[in-house]
């Protein structure tokens, strides 16, 4: 299933970023060459955790995007899909998103 996604070049991919705190592994069971290590932030927001990925877009994705105004998120599973964000803007940039720290 991820092998479709895997072999395409014009998909999003981690990236790394100053605010990481950590790394997340694949999960159990994924293959390493279907999943990558992911860099992450675990931050507090309005006192309950968060983890926060950045992802590099591609020139095709960006393309796309502009021409459709949409992006589309899969996640693995269908019993629940945890609450999520997506944003282009830093959010460590943001005054007052983050608690204190």
């Amino acid at each position: 299933m991820l092998g479709y996604f895997i072999e395409r070049t014009d998909m999003a991919f981690p990236s790394s970023f100053p605010e990481s705190n950590g790394v997340l592994d694949k999960p159990p069971g994924v293959p390493s060459d279907e999943c990558s290590p992911l860099s992450v932030a675990i931050v507090s927001i309005q006192k309950s955790p968060v983890t926060i990925s950045c992802w590099k877009l591609t020139q095709v994705e960006l393309d796309e995007i502009v021409r459709t105004g949409r992006i589309w998120l899969g996640v693995l599973g269908t019993s629940t899909i945890p609450p999520m964000w997506i944003t282009g803007h830093n959010p460590f940039n943001i005054k007052d998103f983050l608690d204190a720290t």
